[in-house]
């Protein structure tokens, strides 16, 4: 019997303090809409030649508590295609959580946090089978003029992030291509030269655009916005030209983290950290990252193998879960596998806990907004660096490799 081969998080044991959290039958709803979405999407692309999914095998959510009597299919593995809701979704949690904490650190200094949003198109429309070599002539374009941004602005204009949405015209035919930045704003800002700056002495809204309001106490949402895909789109597409932007697309970074978020970034990574957020109350916190084992056995005769070991929505509940690929139903074939004694009690036990919480405390904290985001302090050693410093060190912003839906497009 393999034991204790799950991932594990936090490292030092099993932490399942959200399990118990209800979701909305509309929540429910639009979760299933979007994976039947997908499934759709990978049929189309199937068809057509492709190969959508990383593996052919099926992947199951199995209930801790229940021993296997809660399950609920997630399908065959996608690939991390931005036509694709389950990418989107993965991609837009990981950027909210960086600005998050990013901000929540620069409050913690004394420093003040203001966010625009900035949206530049540069031109039209371009023909789908340019797309590629169009993406990448474009980001080296706006990689400099950020950086000419926040030199020229002597740091009251500094961008955090961006981020770029391919839109479908004639059904996918044509491609407007554009670019959304988190822009960290100083008193003295000069937004009018910003304006001018990309779209030239009588900006036209069409081309360059700065949204209204301040987003100081919601760069998360439009953190989410920068790293929207091409998934709510994949209805304007026809099957051809579908076919010939995942080519184009593939491999290209469509979002990048720039200046002191960037910094940011590096600087948690480096102490062995991540950035969260806690499921339980919403706050934004610093936690090592889940660790998977070296390698996992590779099984003599087929059955179930269980690839990790999380918090899953199973319907509307947040439950301690397996993620198991090959899953027949049975508790007991895992069983002859997997020592799952210990993380089946704390499962039962995490719980017990919510349900007596919840009954104490009808308000409980459970319930706050997600965006009442607080963070446990990043070591000395990891937020040492501010911004402002970032400007006059770099003197320039250095590009990597790596919403708000009622903003306009």
């Amino acid at each position: 019997m393999e034991t204790n081969i799950l991932v594990i998080s936090p490292p030092d044991g099993l932490d399942f303090s959200a399990a118990g959290r209800r979701r909305s039958a509309a929540a429910v709803a639009r979760a299933a809409a979007e994976r039947q979405q997908d499934e759709t999407t990978a049929d189309r692309l199937e068809a057509a030649g492709l190969e959508p999914w990383q593996s052919g095998d099926e992947v199951t959510v199995v209930d801790l508590a229940s021993q296997g009597e809660q399950s609920e299919s997630r399908g065959r593995t996608l690939r991390r295609w931005p036509v694709y809701h389950a990418t989107v979704r993965r991609e837009q949690r990981e950027a909210a959580a960086q600005i998050a904490a990013y901000r929540a650190d620069e409050r913690a200094a004394g420093r003040a946090v203001k966010v625009v949003h900035l949206r530049v198109r540069p031109t039209g429309p371009v023909p789908v089978d340019c797309l590629r070599d169009h993406h990448r002539e474009q980001c080296r374009r706006l990689s400099a003029q950020l950086a000419y941004v926040a030199r020229a602005s002597g740091g009251l204009i500094v961008p955090l992030a961006w981020g770029v949405h391919h839109r479908p015209v004639d059904g996918g035919r044509l491609i407007d291509w554009h670019a959304h930045v988190a822009v960290l704003v100083r008193p003295g800002a000069d937004l009018p030269w910003l304006l001018s700056y990309f779209g030239g002495a009588a900006p036209d809204s069409d081309r360059v655009w700065i949204d209204a309001r301040d987003r100081a106490d919601d760069p998360e949402h439009l953190a989410c916005y920068l790293r929207e895909g091409t998934a709510r789109y994949v209805a304007d597409f026809e099957s051809a030209a579908l076919v010939e932007y995942v080519a184009q697309v593939q491999g290209l970074h469509r979002y990048q983290s720039v200046g002191p978020l960037r910094d940011h970034v590096g600087r948690v990574r480096r102490a062995g950290l991540q950035a969260r957020r806690d499921p339980d109350d919403g706050r934004v916190v610093l936690s090592p990252p889940p660790r998977r084992p070296a390698c996992r056995p590779v099984w003599k005769t087929a059955g179930p193998a269980v690839l990790a070991l999380r918090l899953a929505w199973i319907g509307d509940t947040l439950r301690p879960a397996l993620l198991v690929r090959n899953w027949r139903g049975s508790w007991a074939d895992l069983a002859e596998r997997y020592d799952l004694d210990a993380a089946v009690i704390a499962a039962r036990t995490a719980l017990a806990q919510t349900y007596t919480h919840s009954a104490d405390n009808p308000e409980s904290d459970r319930t706050q907004s997600a965006c009442a985001s607080t963070q446990t302090p990043l070591p000395a050693a990891v937020s040492a660096t501010g911004h402002e410093g970032w400007v006059a060190e770099e003197q320039k912003v250095r590009l990597g490799r790596d919403g708000c839906t009622e903003t306009p497009e």
